[in-house]
């Protein structure tokens, strides 16, 4: 669960039991969260590095491109300064401490040029990483450029794709290669939208998925949420679930 702390200090988690925790953001992790999932949150200190070491839990990186692609798509909230320079500190924090994050990259129509340069750092570090594509939103506030064009983005992940073939890991990357294609084994879903994902916001509302946090389904007071998620019959706007590829061979 991936929940952006802002105005609050606690975060709910959900453990194998399914029983619904809360967790301060200092990462004092009780014990009878041992058997915790893995969740991603926002973190700093040695002291919470070594927290996370010892409860095995994952952290997933947001990073979208190298320099000036990054800062430009993710700048710091409220300052507008980039934020590749802390990140990829963090990034090199946490490798020394043994501890490899997954990289979560939004491809979009900004940040596809600089995609080669960063598939290339993330294979330097060794690093996990998955590729999720850009899909317009209906509000009107939207930034401009963001929107991916179906043959820039066959061409921009062609080279993405030469980069990798010429510095093979040792690891599969057969579940990232393009976004809600996990090829590593047969599946019936394309994600886990209404079967075991749920997103929650700053005020504790849960959504289906990031792209629709505009509609929560339920909050962290419900005592199952996910059972809620599961019965929920709305849907996703589909607004937010098109994006037409041609069909074309990337070589």
């Amino acid at each position: 669960l991936h929940y952006p702390l802002r105005r609050q200090r606690q975060m709910c988690i959900r453990d194998r039991s399914g029983k619904v925790s809360l967790a301060d953001r200092s990462l004092q992790i009780p014990a009878a969260l041992d058997d915790l999932l893995g969740i991603a949150l926002d973190f700093s200190g040695d002291a919470q590095i070594e927290a996370l070491l010892a409860h095995d839990i994952h952290v997933m990186v947001s990073l979208d491109g190298i320099g000036r692609c990054q800062d430009e798509q993710r700048p710091v909230r409220g300052s507008g300064r980039g934020s590749f320079e802390a990140i990829s500190h963090t990034l090199d924090r946490l490798i020394t401490f043994g501890l490899k994050p997954y990289i979560s990259t939004t491809i979009t129509g900004q940040s596809l040029s600089g995609l080669p340069e960063l598939v290339d750092y993330l294979l330097d570090r060794h690093l996990h990483f998955g590729f999720n594509f850009y899909r317009p939103t209906e509000s009107d506030s939207e930034p401009a450029g963001l929107t991916l064009k179906p043959d820039a983005l066959i061409e921009g992940l062609g080279r993405a794709f030469k980069v990798i073939e010429q510095r093979l890991p040792r690891y599969s990357l057969l579940s990232a290669l393009a976004d809600r294609a996990n090829l590593q084994w047969p599946h019936h879903r394309t994600c886990g939208v209404g079967q075991n994902y749920m997103v929650i916001d700053c005020e504790g509302n849960i959504a289906q998925c990031q792209m629709d946090l505009e509609h929560p389904v339920t909050t962290i007071a419900d005592d199952d949420p996910l059972a809620t998620l599961q019965a929920y019959t709305g849907g996703i706007p589909v607004s937010y679930t098109q994006l037409t590829l041609p069909t074309k061979r990337i070589v």
